[in-house]
């Protein structure tokens, strides 16, 4: 049996319209809040019954936003 897996999610048209959000030089924490929303949208989207799958996806994506928001304190920003 083929079991979903958080990779089953596909983020990349939030990450695309992050970069975009970026790119356009808007406030870089309403684009990383953004960001989130999307992202939650999508393992909803991907795993709607909100099971442990769902919950694996939600930690996913606070991972990423982790290190998303990381990378806003560069000092080359």
């Amino acid at each position: 049996m083929d079991w979903p897996g958080i990779t089953d999610a596909d983020f990349r048209g939030a990450c695309a319209k992050h970069d975009m959000c970026y790119e356009r030089g808007s406030d870089l924490p309403k684009c990383d809040d953004q960001l989130s929303w999307d992202l939650a949208a999508e393992c909803l989207e991907s795993f709607p019954g909100k099971g442990a799958t769902y919950a694996a996806c939600l930690t996913h994506r606070d991972n990423m936003m982790a290190l998303v928001r990381l990378a806003d304190w560069r000092p080359w920003n």
